[in-house]
């Protein structure tokens, strides 16, 4: 079981090793797609790897916004409520599901000395793991966890709730 799964686009992947390879070295086990097998059901792989993960950083690009792929890895952490954005490039947008959730803008993948949003990042991935970044213990220590969760739904018929989330403020909406 990995502390950190993370989603991706494959035009972003020599950066997503860069951050995989900081990630593990602040003492984080991590999974991403260079890791499936020359035989595996890469789809079954990555779903079971996925589920078991503490957590899904998921890399928005002006490449994964695009991607079935990564669209379909970033609902389900979201479902699971253990999906933690980032991006590189200050002008991405996520989806449209995804945008009630603060994303962590990182301008580089080393995590050596963190800006405040990196912090952030890496104070999430301390609090849905369990375990804080090896060296930054104190810089992380007493951030609370936001959530991992947009409070987005699938609708169907019939009663459902609508969560919606603004920095401290939430508010529920009941419809039938």
């Amino acid at each position: 079981m990995s502390d950190i799964f993370i989603s991706y686009a494959r035009e972003d992947a020599a950066r997503v090793r860069d951050l995989a390879l900081e990630f593990e070295r602040l003492g984080w086990a991590v999974w991403y797609d260079r890791n499936i097998g020359t035989s595996a059901e890469f789809d079954l792989e990555i779903e079971r790897e996925l589920d078991s993960a503490s957590c899904v950083v998921v890399v928005w690009s002006r490449s994964s916004v695009k991607s079935r792929w990564v669209r379909a890895e970033a609902g389900a952490a979201d479902d699971q409520g253990k999906l933690i954005p980032v991006t590189f490039e200050p002008d991405v947008l996520p989806p449209l599901r995804f945008r009630q959730l603060n994303v962590a803008r990182l301008s580089s993948t080393s995590l050596q000395h963190p800006t405040e949003q990196a912090l952030s990042l890496l104070a999430e991935i301390s609090s849905a793991t369990g375990k804080p970044p090896r060296g930054l213990e104190s810089h992380v220590a007493g951030r609370k966890r936001a959530g991992g969760r947009s409070g987005a739904r699938t609708v169907t018929a019939g009663k459902w709730r609508l969560t919606a989330k603004y920095l401290w403020t939430k508010a529920n909406y009941e419809f039938e």
